[in-house]
C-alpha cells in the first residue's frame, strides 16, 4: 500500500493536482468530526488547520471549538 500512495503522489504532481483541487469545506468538516470523535490531539488541530489552509478553506481554532 505504501509505494502504491509513492506512486499516486508522483502521479498528482505529474498532473498538477493541488490540494485546493481537492480539499473542500465539506471534508474539512468531516475531518474534523472524526477527529473530535476519536479524541482529537493537539497534533490532529495542528494538521487540520494546515490542510484546511492548503485547501484555501477557512478554519480557525474557534471553528473547532
Amino acid at each position: 500500500m505504501s509505494s502504491e500512495c509513492g506512486r499516486r503522489i508522483v502521479d498528482m504532481v505529474w498532473e498538477d493536482l493541488t490540494p485546493d483541487q481537492i480539499v473542500t469545506p465539506a471534508s474539512v468538516r468531516n475531518a474534523a468530526t472524526v477527529a473530535m470523535a476519536t479524541g482529537c490531539s493537539t497534533n490532529a488541530v495542528v494538521h487540520l488547520l494546515a490542510m484546511a489552509r492548503r485547501g484555501r478553506v477557512p478554519l480557525t481554532l474557534d471553528d473547532l471549538d
